[in-house]
């Protein structure tokens, strides 16, 4: 008999982290309770113009500051220390946060927060998550230089490899012609030991759900 881990979606953390759903953003009991967060009222959110992946927030003792949102109490309970914001708009308008709040797995959308020293913003570093996609077809629309990891879907939807490397380059090799990619989906990553780091984690993911490598990783053995 061959047991297959169980992917639990209701996993309670007492860590400090944000957890991202359809429904908004999460900032977890822990966090506000450590931080002493509790009063904040409003946050507002920021971007690094180098490094994609990083979100910042900070969070005020007022409602009424320009670009903010309004924190709420999570569930029913008036007293809960958790928060949560509605920050439609904001997902919508990133590709990372978005691709993140489509995984079905919960515990894929939780990160860590750390706080910026010396300042009062805190931020969490998202997981690529092959927020870029493009038809195989049109696979020489892509620029050369892009770098990062990728996955390959075929006509049914299914991930049939996952890799690592130039994905303009890679998608042009002659042998690939023949696999069935209908669909390449990616994340642009400028270091290669990061980009080895992703790859390893999502060939690791699509073994402990399915049991498997998925189909050309097995055949063309980069595992």
């Amino acid at each position: 008999m061959a047991f297959r881990k169980v992917l639990l979606e209701r996993v309670p953390s007492m860590e400090e982290v944000l957890s991202i759903s359809k429904s908004g953003l999460y900032f977890g009991a822990e966090f506000i309770r450590a931080n002493q967060l509790e009063r904040k009222v409003s946050v507002s959110f920021f971007v690094d113009d180098e490094d994609p992946y990083r979100i910042g927030f900070e969070f005020y003792d007022d409602s009424g500051r320009e670009h903010s949102l309004v924190l709420m109490n999570s569930g029913r309970d008036s007293n809960s220390r958790g928060r949560t914001v509605k920050a439609g708009e904001f997902v919508n308008k990133n590709r990372i946060l978005l691709a993140i709040q489509k995984d079905p797995v919960k515990t894929n959308r939780l990160f860590p927060i750390t706080k910026e020293r010396g300042t009062d913003i805190y931020y969490v570093c998202l997981r690529p998550s092959f927020e870029n996609r493009v038809t195989f077809e049109n696979r020489n629309t892509l620029d050369e230089s892009v770098s990062g990891i990728y996955r390959y879907r075929d006509k049914q939807g299914k991930v049939i490899y996952i890799g690592k490397g130039l994905i303009k380059a890679r998608a042009n090799s002659p042998e690939r012609k023949d696999w069935g990619v209908v669909h390449i989906e990616y994340s642009a990553i400028g270091d290669d030991e990061t980009s080895l780091k992703w790859e390893s984690f999502y060939i690791g993911s699509h073994l402990a759900e399915h049991q498997q490598l998925p189909e050309f990783n097995r055949i063309a053995g980069h595992k």
